[in-house]
């Protein structure tokens, strides 16, 4: 599969280093992330290259790798409390 074809964020990470921090590209990331950890799609969760995400981040500078690594460790800690809360009985 060609990177053309992946469904990832790279557009985003890109946007971040262009147009610099904006709320909204972030939240964009985050929601992404978020549905991706949960897993609610098996394809999605298939064709996702993280590993890819995380060097396309580097490439584009310290400051881009670095908020990449926050929303990951955030949307990833909200799955977590998301599925956490789905499991939970009443």
């Amino acid at each position: 599969m060609s990177n053309a074809d992946k469904p990832d964020l790279s557009l985003f990470l890109d946007i971040l280093r262009t147009e610099g921090r904006s709320s909204k590209h972030e939240s964009d990331i985050y929601d992404m992330l978020v549905f991706r950890y949960l897993q609610p799609d098996p394809a999605l969760s298939a064709t996702f290259d993280e590993t890819y995400l995380d060097a396309q981040a580097q490439a584009l500078g310290p400051d881009v790798a670095e908020l990449w690594e926050s929303i990951k460790l955030a949307a990833c800690a909200e799955a977590r409390r998301e599925d956490g809360a789905a499991t939970e009985s009443p």
